[in-house]
C-alpha cells in the first residue's frame, strides 16, 4: 500500500513530467512555416487527377471539403449569406465539378486553389439571392 505522503509528493511531479513531456513532443512535430506553401491550380489538379474517366481522388475531395467548411464558417462568423449551396450534392460530385472547372480554365492554374475550388462551386452550385 503506497503511503499517503508518498503519495502527495509523486503525483505533482508526474505531472510536471507528463507536461514536459507533451511540450517537448508538440514542439518536435511542428514543421516550419517557411516550408509550407499554399496550393495552386496545378497543385490541385494534381491532386485531383486529370482523367475524366477515373472518379477524382479522395485528396482532391477532401481538399474541397476543407474549402467547403472554412468557407461555411467564415460566412456565419461575419454573417454573410453563403454562396456556394451544394444541396443534395456530395463531396465526390463537388469535387468532380472543381476538377471540370480547371480543365476548362488552364489559365488560372497558377491561383490559389481554394478561390478556384469556391469560383467553381459558386458557378455550378449558386445560392439564391436572399432578399
Amino acid at each position: 500500500m503506497i503511503q499517503e505522503k508518498t503519495l502527495r509528493y509523486r503525483l505533482p511531479l508526474l505531472g510536471v513530467f507528463v507536461c514536459a513531456g507533451l511540450s517537448v513532443s508538440l514542439s518536435a512535430t511542428t514543421a516550419p512555416t517557411a516550408n509550407v506553401r499554399a496550393w495552386n491550380g496545378e497543385t490541385l489538379r494534381t491532386a485531383c487527377g486529370s482523367s475524366p474517366r477515373r472518379p477524382a481522388r479522395p485528396a482532391c475531395a477532401a481538399y474541397v471539403a476543407g474549402v467547403i467548411d472554412a468557407d461555411a464558417a467564415d460566412r456565419r462568423f461575419l454573417k454573410i449569406a453563403p454562396w456556394v449551396c451544394l444541396g443534395d450534392a456530395s463531396g465526390r460530385q463537388a469535387a468532380e465539378a472543381v476538377r471540370a472547372y480547371l480543365g476548362l480554365h488552364p489559365e488560372r492554374r497558377a491561383d490559389d486553389a481554394a478561390s478556384m475550388a469556391l469560383t467553381a462551386l459558386a458557378e455550378i452550385y449558386p445560392c439564391a439571392p436572399t432578399r
